[in-house]
């Protein structure tokens, strides 16, 4: 895994090189409506970006539907995003989970995440949208945010402006595939004139987003990882520990946000891995583990009100 980090080190690095850059077009385009508070929102659960360990957030899921706590709103980012779909589409937490501990790096991806890398750089021809799209279309049955189980609201970043975007409205698999465009991996997204790419870019944990919709309480799952352990022995091993401390940084900034904290223990594990069922049994139960160990905290905040 050290050698797709310095990869993604190069990718980052070389960006200004490239000739010209391809674009996921979709046909119709997903938006945010104010709904002006038409419902009242007890719980909005905020779930983060998280890469390979997104099925923790599934296993923190599974915890709250166990003591009963409702979720009256998702926002997701990045991999959080993909769960708040599923999980949103369904309501039945053990197929997402099941979902997840089947997905392997092959269903999303075309290629090796080291071939996209290189390719995304050297010929600049980022990995193609089209085999995840095909996934989120065969798992799900809702087409847009309207058709969800719970209401659902995606964030991701336009990349041009540098701004976050916020989408609860349309088509929701656009939302979702621009949320989870990892850049250097994945072709951006192109939404209404908009380049937009992964949403933790600028929003690893979205509990300002989630704000917007003036919920009572908000659960934000922070299933980021600090700076691993290992040697730095290269520059590229330099520059990728530096752009991870930002992001945990700014995590754990926007975690400090939300109303109540779940922080599953999920250091040993890299977000680029891709996992064998049995180890993402274990950060599912990370995810499960760190929501009962603070559940009184949460039924006192959720149900005092």
């Amino acid at each position: 895994m050290l050698h797709i980090k310095r990869l993604l080190v190069i990718a980052i690095c070389l960006l200004n090189v490239s000739c010209g850059l391809s674009y996921h077009k979709v046909d119709s385009f997903p938006e945010y409506v104010d709904h002006n508070n038409s419902q009242e929102i007890r719980v909005a659960l905020v779930l983060s970006g998280a890469g390979s360990k997104a099925i923790a957030h599934a296993g923190v899921i599974s915890a709250l539907e166990k003591h009963n706590i409702p979720i009256d709103l998702i926002v997701g980012s990045s991999a959080g995003s993909l769960v708040g779909l599923f999980y949103a589409d369904s309501k039945d937490i053990q197929k997402v989970k099941n979902l997840f501990l089947n997905t392997t790096r092959t269903t999303l991806l075309e290629h090796s995440a080291t071939y996209a890398f290189v390719s995304s750089v050297v010929f600049n021809t980022a990995e193609k949208l089209n085999k995840f799209e095909k996934f989120l279309e065969s798992n799900i049955k809702a087409k847009n945010f309207e058709d969800l189980q719970i209401p659902l609201a995606v964030t991701g970043t336009n990349i041009m402006s540098g701004h976050r975007v916020l989408y609860n409205s349309g088509p929701v698999i656009p939302a979702v595939l621009s949320s989870s465009s990892i850049p250097g991996i994945f072709e951006p997204v192109k939404i209404s004139g908009n380049i937009v790419v992964d949403g933790a870019v600028a929003s690893p944990v979205p509990v300002m987003q989630a704000r917007m919709f003036n919920p009572r309480t908000i659960i934000a799952v922070n299933a980021t990882s600090g700076s691993d352990s290992r040697d730095i022995i290269a520059s590229a091993d330099l520059l990728y520990r530096a752009y991870a401390i930002s992001y945990f940084e700014l995590a754990k900034l926007e975690t400090s946000l939300a109303d109540i904290a779940i922080i599953p223990e999920l250091d040993k594990y890299d977000w680029l891995e891709d996992f064998t069922p049995e180890v993402k049994e274990d950060i599912f139960q990370a995810g499960f583990d760190a929501t009962e160990k603070i559940i009184h905290d949460i039924k006192l905040k959720v149900y005092k009100q």
